[in-house]
């Protein structure tokens, strides 16, 4: 603080010094916020409508013209009914035959080539299983490889033990 504040804090009394800390306890716990750089009025025109957004009827009326044209457009344009060229009568029992014999060819390629990929799947797991199983077998022998050397060891100990009890 300046010399100047701390003389005049001395030379006010206590509840004036009292009121002044708690003003600043209140300004200090407020958030800091920028100061306005410029205030906007309801009456500015900013907030005005657009002139399409006075006139809400206008939305409705466009649709309505905007259907008529249509509606007019459609009876404007229709076909002229003139000489209609029949087609041939096509003999559809050749197409059906041709469709079928496609159909079946692309079937039985589809099939074959998902029992190739079935087969190479199931042959590829056939190896794994067979590898884990092998790895599974190793690790199992060598468990009772372990476990036969520390029963030999006890039992290696334990006659020494005996033995050199009876020697007693």
């Amino acid at each position: 603080m300046d010399d100047e504040l701390r003389e005049h804090l001395h030379s006010v009394p206590l509840e004036e010094a009292e009121r002044l800390e708690t003003t600043l306890a209140a300004l200090h716990a407020l958030p800091d916020e920028e100061i306005p750089r410029r205030i906007a009025f309801v009456s500015d025109k900013v907030f005005e409508p657009k002139w399409w957004q006075r006139f809400p009827v206008w939305g409705l009326a466009s649709a309505a013209m905007l259907s008529f044209a249509v509606l007019a457009h459609g009876v404007m344009v229709r076909p002229v009914p003139g000489n209609i060229a029949l087609t041939p009568v096509v003999d559809t029992s050749a197409l059906e035959a041709q469709f079928n014999h496609r159909l079946e060819t692309a079937l039985k390629k589809a099939q074959a080539e998902n029992d190739a990929k079935l087969k190479t799947a199931v042959a590829e797991t056939r190896e794994r299983m067979e590898f884990d199983h092998r790895a599974t077998m190793v690790a199992v022998q060598e468990n009772f490889d372990l476990i036969r050397k520390q029963m030999n060891r006890m039992y290696m100990a334990s006659n020494d033990v005996s033995a050199s009890e009876a020697t007693r």
